[in-house]
């Protein structure tokens, strides 16, 4: 009994951390694309306290929900994929000769 409390009270407070970064990374975000106002996003954090959250709960949640808080965080897959699609249109641009 005493360690399903702890495990939902883990499982609370990287929830609560996950939350926060959320809305942080949001924020970040959101003020970019309306001001163009550079912003510092907590890269990855969120999404993975999201997913320790899930595997802390007790009663867990089905196997394939794992990836949700990492989808959900702007910090996580959304960043790396931006991230990819940075370095690709570098390479490309390095291997083509073109420079803007």
């Amino acid at each position: 009994m005493i360690s399903i409390i702890v495990r939902v009270i883990v499982s609370i407070a990287f929830f609560a951390v996950f939350v926060a970064s959320l809305l942080c990374n949001y924020y970040v975000l959101i003020v970019f694309l309306r001001h163009k106002r550079p912003g510092n996003f907590v890269p990855f954090i969120g999404g993975f306290c999201g997913v320790l959250s899930l595997a802390v709960f007790p009663w867990p949640p089905p196997n394939w929900t794992f990836w949700i808080p990492l989808v959900l965080d702007p910090g996580c897959m959304p960043y790396l994929a931006y991230v990819l699609i940075l370095i690709l249109m570098f390479l490309h641009r390095k291997t083509t000769g073109k420079n803007q």
